[in-house]
């Protein structure tokens, strides 16, 4: 959560930059989206359905035991839509920005990053894991929410299929 903490910081006062061009700025904005959707999936991947922030500013003196967590969908549904979301803002390849030097932005997020990991969101969501595995029946938030679907989704695998083909497709026009 601290990196998660630290993109939304940034996010919340990137606007006040005046020495950045817009379109650096908007760059720069996606960039910490793609991050911040990347924290969540990590998490997500090792400790399951966690709670999101979305886009305030997380409390950092919160009783963890005082918050639910979001469901599976919720979790993948937000990642997700972060992820294509910042697609359709960041550049293909880093030359397209005309007003930095793409040697000082060596390794930054780029289209087909999004893309990619969009693609592997969707993924892990379709796999039996997580869709519709029947050893998480009882696996609730304290007020009984059901934490993960038992029911199996065949349009999961679809969702992921159409992802990695759109990344593919990227990878072929490059």
């Amino acid at each position: 959560y601290i990196g998660i903490n630290q993109c939304s910081i940034f996010l919340k006062y990137i606007d006040l930059d005046k020495e950045d061009t817009p379109t650096t700025v908007a760059y720069m904005k996606a960039e910490a989206r793609f991050l911040r959707a990347y924290y969540y999936f990590c998490l997500f991947r090792q400790y399951g359905p966690v709670f999101l922030w979305f886009d305030q500013t997380p409390d950092e003196n919160i009783d963890a035991k005082t918050i639910d967590r979001h469901t599976v969908d919720q979790n993948i549904e937000f990642i997700e839509s972060e992820l294509w979301d910042v697609a359709q803002i960041l550049p293909t390849d880093l030359t397209e920005i005309p007003t930095i030097d793409p040697s000082t932005w060596t390794g930054r997020a780029t289209k087909g990053a999004a893309l990619a990991l969009r693609s592997r969101v969707l993924l892990y969501a379709a796999s039996p894991l997580v869709n519709g595995n029947p050893d998480y029946i009882g696996f609730n938030n304290p007020d009984g929410t059901p934490l993960m679907s038992t029911t199996y989704d065949p349009e999961k695998w679809k969702r992921a299929l159409d992802a990695a083909a759109a990344a593919i497709a990227l990878a072929d026009e490059i």
